[in-house]
C-alpha cells in the first residue's frame, strides 16, 4: 500500500493568456521543503516565496518551457491556502501596469 500525505498548503491561480481568455488552474501542493529527493521546496508560504513561483510558472510558459503547451501565460493572481483552517496565508495581484 501507498503512503498518505496530509497536504498542508495549496497553491492556486488565475492566469490570462495572449488572447485574453481567463483560467483557473487546479490547486496544487506548496512544498514548504523538498519532498521526495527530486522535488524541490518553495519554502515558507509567504509574498516573497509566492512572487517567486508566479515569476517561475510564467517563464516555464514561454518557448521551449515545460509548460509551453499552455502557452504564454501570465498570472493575475494567486494565493496560499492553509488546507488545514481554509484561511489564506499568502496572496499576489498582479501590478496593473503589467
Amino acid at each position: 500500500m501507498g503512503r498518505s500525505i496530509a497536504i498542508t498548503y495549496t497553491v492556486e491561480m488565475v492566469t490570462r493568456n495572449e488572447a485574453g481568455q481567463q483560467f483557473r488552474h487546479t490547486p496544487s501542493e506548496w512544498r514548504v521543503r523538498a519532498r521526495y529527493g527530486n522535488l524541490p521546496g518553495h519554502g515558507k508560504p509567504t509574498l516573497e516565496n509566492l512572487t517567486t513561483y508566479v515569476t517561475a510558472f510564467e517563464v516555464s510558459t514561454r518557448a521551449n518551457g515545460c509548460n509551453a503547451h499552455l502557452g504564454v501565460q501570465k498570472v493575475l493572481s494567486a494565493r496560499i491556502i492553509d488546507q488545514r483552517v481554509r484561511s489564506v496565508v499568502a496572496t499576489y495581484m498582479r501590478p496593473a501596469d503589467l
